[in-house]
């Protein structure tokens, strides 16, 4: 863990992720394969996912 803090530390302040940079840009993007996939898993087996459920539709209300 405090490699892995350390590491996004050392990042400069205005590094983004490849998703979120096609998100802004109004790109296809992977959040369905990402996010979509583990709401699909969890429904399959009947497990609620609100918080994916929201960033999901947050994300999806931005394009």
């Amino acid at each position: 863990m405090d490699r892995t803090l350390a590491f996004a530390d050392e990042q400069y302040a205005e590094a983004t992720s490849s998703m979120h940079r096609d998100i802004e840009a109004g790109l296809p993007n992977e959040l369905d394969a990402q996010i979509g996939a583990v709401r699909r898993m969890a429904a399959s087996v009947e497990v609620g996912t609100p918080l994916l459920d929201y960033t999901q539709a947050v994300l999806e209300a931005r394009f």
